[in-house]
């Protein structure tokens, strides 16, 4: 399984890797690769390229491209994708909803 975090925080993002770790430990067998993105170009040209993962942990709010537009980009190429946002906002959590995000 591949999951991609995509925050413009790197602090944010060992927090994540951190959880997903003590995940990781907490059930064994559980295995999969981890791709960290702090530019959000970055990953929407991987999903262009149609290089996909299992699933998305994004940041609602980055500089070049928010988590909502980057989930728009993920649903149009494939919908299969488990998105997962991140924010300390509540602002967007209906944008969210149009996406069909997890969390």
């Amino acid at each position: 399984m591949k999951i991609v975090i995509c925050d413009d925080s790197m602090k944010d993002i060992k927090n994540i890797e951190k959880l997903l770790e003590q995940y990781k430990k907490s059930c064994s067998g559980t295995e999969f690769e981890v791709e960290k993105f702090t530019d959000s170009v970055e990953l929407k040209n991987m999903i262009w390229k149609k290089e996909f993962a299992d699933i998305y942990i994004l940041d609602i709010m980055m500089s070049n491209m928010t988590g909502i537009d980057l989930g728009s980009e993920i649903r149009k190429a494939q919908g299969k994708s488990v998105i997962i946002y991140i924010t300390s906002s509540n602002d967007y959590a209906l944008d969210a909803y149009e996406v069909h995000a997890v969390r």
